[in-house]
């Protein structure tokens, strides 16, 4: 089943100007949440053609595992695959 979603998207520096306009975003897919399984929601729907919104209310996108916690969570490589194992891969090269 594939949502379609609207966002109305108003940060401080829209409402400061009073001649501009909210921004909406649409897309096929909304995925709520730049944790790592957001991330990787939103890598497969997009790899299915769809378009997609990823939303991250905070800062930080890649939750633990952008943040470090990667780096002792594949000590045993058969431990992660599909995504997950891209990027870990993709992680060791660079």
């Amino acid at each position: 089943m594939i949502v379609t979603c609207s966002l109305f998207l108003h940060d401080s520096s829209v409402a400061k100007e009073p001649d501009s306009v909210p921004k909406f975003i649409e897309g096929d897919v909304c995925v709520y949440g730049g944790t790592s399984g957001g991330v990787v929601a939103a890598v497969q729907a997009r790899r299915m053609g769809k378009s997609v919104v990823l939303l991250e209310p905070g800062k930080h996108l890649g939750g633990m595992t952008s943040g470090g916690l990667s780096a002792v969570d594949i000590g045993d490589p058969r431990s992660a695959g599909g995504i997950a194992r891209e990027y870990f891969r993709k992680l060791v090269v660079t």
